[in-house]
């Protein structure tokens, strides 16, 4: 089975909506960084095996240079070029088939609702429904690959299945509802955007039953797996992504952030201290060693994650992920029933379908 080689390339938190869910809604007026610095990012990513990225920020089709910078991605070869975005400034027919004509390949689009009422609500933008539709019909017109992220919201959740007869009707590739999480500035809004894990599932399932006949790949993210029975091959969480195509490999995002700075004496130091798991991973589970790396930083993110005791009596133990901490903090465990069965150990026992669909190998 093939690690994820696809990489968040994060290019400034600049932005032209206020997602009231936004992760960063406090940094969002911060500078960005420059062009070389993206470049090098580039570089590195390449450098360590990725072959498919996604410019993300913020809103990277605002930065000037964004043109520049899918041409320069397309000079060093990787396969999918794409942009996280909300669709906005690619209204511009003329922008977006410059940005096709310098190598973007693949788009992203943030979709929060199935109305400009309930989409502009959560982007804070009014217009912007419209300006997204526009930027669908050029992706088609273009010819770029399209996929879409939805932020499922105690606002949106119950529309899902018109979002889903919604999408229908633009054929995407793939489609990801991403249950709200807390991540970095997000945490100061968990009691107005959390949906309740209980409230959403009725949704989901719905949705997913109106995907499936058109859309290649349906994705729910950051759900407990004791909510979508039956749905399991839907589910990605953190032990889902490293193989997992359309998901970034954390480890090297981790290091494109910046937020992991070794010199090869720390990564030496860190291997000594770890050589007992280090070796176990490289000889009995087969484990490439950027992949000892990446399991390691999982672990480190599932660091964030609860479970409850009746947890332990799920057949889903180990798969799953669990509760968000600030989550617990706000709802508590009552929601959760434990599964019972023979607990499933591979956490790609239901999704190895979805890890197989690598594009061009």
């Amino acid at each position: 089975m093939k690690m994820t080689r696809r990489v968040k390339v994060h290019v400034g938190l600049r932005c032209n909506a206020r997602c009231k869910f936004c992760y960063y809604w406090d940094k969002l007026d911060l500078p960005n960084p420059p062009t070389e610095e993206i470049k090098a990012k580039l570089r590195y990513a390449k450098k360590h095996g990725i072959k498919d990225i996604d410019f993300s920020g913020g809103e990277p089709t605002i930065r000037a240079d964004f043109p520049e910078l899918v041409s320069y991605a397309r000079q060093l070869g990787f396969r999918y070029i794409c942009v996280i975005t909300n669709g906005i400034r690619l209204a511009s027919r003329e922008y977006f088939r410059e940005l096709a004509k310098y190598g973007l390949n693949d788009i992203l689009f943030s979709i929060e609702g199935h109305n400009a009422e309930v989409h502009e609500y959560l982007t804070q933008v009014p217009g912007s429904f419209g300006k997204i539709n526009k930027a669908i019909q050029y992706a088609k017109e273009f010819g770029i690959k399209l996929r879409t992220n939805t932020t499922v919201t105690s606002n949106n959740h119950k529309y899902l299945p018109e979002l889903a007869n919604y999408l229908v009707g633009i054929h995407p590739d793939a489609v990801n509802f991403i249950l709200f999480n807390d991540w970095c500035s997000a945490d100061k809004v968990v009691r107005d955007m959390a949906c309740k894990y209980s409230d959403a599932p009725s949704y989901l399932r719905e949705s997913i039953d109106i995907l499936n006949p058109s859309v290649r790949k349906v994705t729910v993210r950051y759900i407990p797996f004791c909510f979508m029975v039956g749905y399991e091959k839907h589910i990605c969480n953190l032990l889902q992504k490293k193989y997992d195509p359309d998901e970034w490999n954390d480890a090297i995002k981790m290091r494109l952030l910046g937020e992991i700075k070794k010199t090869n004496t720390q990564n030496l130091i860190f291997i000594l201290r770890e050589f007992k798991s280090y070796l176990s991973a490289i000889v009995k589970f087969k484990l490439k060693p950027h992949e000892f790396f990446h399991d390691k930083e999982i672990e480190r993110m599932r660091e964030g994650y609860t479970k409850s005791s009746m947890c332990r009596k799920c057949k889903y133990f180990y798969i799953c992920d669990g509760l968000e901490d600030s989550y617990v903090n706000e709802i508590g465990f009552s929601e959760l029933m434990p599964i019972i069965g023979r607990k499933i150990r591979d956490s790609l026992y239901y999704r190895r379908e979805y890890t197989l669909q690598w594009d061009g190998e």
